[in-house]
């Protein structure tokens, strides 16, 4: 195995290029060693690195953004199209700046890529499959963030089709975020505006003027929902995760996090308790600080554990840390599915993904226009592009299962957005891996 671990590491072509395991200090364990068990403590590593990212983002960071909010006054759209979405995809943003700065391969690329399919088919089919109740859901707040997660996508292909990424490049997608932003701030009156020529649609084709009264409550349902959003945003958890909770897995999850959350109490000021609430951009200062430090370890052992066997980075990060980082999402999006939101968890999951892509044009940005001047990033994969053109068909699909299904999420429809899930991955790691592969068999 040693021999062969030399060989992927010393021999490999410019197309399945050496791993980033070099580009981090060395591990205590060798080849051999992680090979036949050893790995098994990066795993564990990693893991408790994800619950820990968890606690900072929840507790701390998320908080702080809501303070900060209130203090500039924001409306409910506007704060939930971009400090919610921040404090929801703060680990996938930290892990594609760690990627894109200290690496020089698509771990972070493939998180994002693997992170939007997560939310876009996996955590919809958890709230359709757990909700325990068939979900009605709503045609503006779906279409409105999937035409814009839409154009993000095709931005995405455009910037990596050469495999090169400039400066201009990665502004485009901050540009693209901005557009969001100010769609979301006048998100009331374009959704009037929509809702009216609906409703004369529907006067023309029924020739009834029924769907008249009807605008007026469905206005106030969306109102209703924006203030949900922002309410399921940014909450306050008065309960201490210092107490241990119900449950014999909760408890084991709890004693197995334990440490790094006292290391969070101790060090990052709480500025939900009233003692601290003046200290909250403190709490951001120093949560942000964690965050990067967690994520910098955890893409360090993920790059080992793809390395040890012989796992495209890329493909790493569409499926681990694609779901590791995203599973705090998962969870609060079948929280509020429990409790009947569906246009909620549905909106959000799909909403995030546009911040998803700000995650990669940020970093592209940074790093090609002031880190290295007119430098491109480049795209080590060489099929990320059509794994990413994946991306606008699993959302198509996404929209015309639940448009065809009356725009109602039950198990059913959750159990195709499953299958659709678990298809893309095969396909998608498929595809991924051909590269590294070829250079293997090329080699021997």
């Amino acid at each position: 195995m040693s021999s062969f671990g030399q060989l992927y590491e010393d021999d490999c072509s410019i197309a399945c290029r050496p791993p980033n395991i070099k580009e981090f200090p060395p591990d205590v364990l060798t080849q051999d060693q992680r090979y036949y068990g050893g790995v098994v403590l990066h795993l564990l590593f990693s893991i408790h690195i994800f619950c820990a990212l968890t606690v900072v983002c929840e507790d701390f960071f998320v908080a702080s953004l809501n303070q900060i909010s209130r203090c500039l006054g924001l409306k409910p759209d506007v704060a939930g199209a971009t400090f919610m979405a921040i404090g929801s995809s703060a680990p996938t943003l930290f892990i594609s700046i760690i990627s894109i700065f200290f690496t020089e391969g698509d771990i972070g690329l493939g998180t994002i890529v693997g992170s939007t399919i997560f939310n876009t088919l996996f955590i919809i089919a958890l709230c359709g499959i757990g909700a325990g109740v068939v979900l009605e859901l709503k045609w503006y707040p779906v279409c409105r963030d999937s035409l814009v997660y839409i154009i993000s996508v095709i931005v995405l292909m455009v910037s990596i089709y050469d495999n090169e990424v400039y400066w201009y490049e990665g502004l485009i997608f901050v540009i693209v975020y901005s557009i969001y932003i100010i769609i979301m701030y006048f998100n009331d009156r374009i959704e009037r505006v929509c809702h009216k020529m609906e409703h004369k649609l529907r006067k023309k084709e029924m020739e009834t003027e029924e769907a008249i009264p009807e605008e007026d409550e469905e206005s106030e349902e969306e109102k209703d929902y924006d203030h949900k959003v922002d309410d399921w945003g940014f909450h306050e958890t008065p309960a201490s995760r210092l107490t241990p909770p119900e449950g014999n897995c909760a408890k084991l999850l709890w004693a197995f996090t334990l440490p790094s959350i006292i290391l969070f109490y101790v060090t990052i000021p709480d500025c939900r308790k009233h003692t601290w609430r003046k200290f909250y951009l403190v709490t951001f200062m120093v949560a942000v600080l964690w965050m990067a430090i967690l994520s910098y370890f955890l893409v360090w052992m993920v790059a080992i554990i793809g390395y040890t066997y012989t796992i495209p980075e890329s493909v790493m990060g569409m499926t681990f840390l694609a779901a590791g980082s995203s599973l705090p999402d998962a969870i609060a999006s079948l929280v509020v599915a429990k409790q009947g939101s569906g246009d909620m968890a549905v909106s959000n999951c799909i909403g995030s993904n546009v911040f998803d892509m700000l995650c990669l044009g940020i970093p592209w940005l940074i790093k090609s226009a002031f880190l290295q001047p007119n430098q491109p990033v480049i795209i080590q994969s060489e099929h990320i592009f059509f794994t990413s053109a994946m991306l606008i068909g699993s959302i198509i699909c996404t929209m015309l299962l639940i448009h065809l299904n009356k725009w109602l999420l039950n198990v059913r429809v959750g159990v195709g957005f499953l299958v659709m899930y678990f298809l893309f991955l095969i396909v998608a790691t498929y595809i991924e891996s051909l590269t590294c592969i070829s250079c293997l068999r090329s080699l021997i």
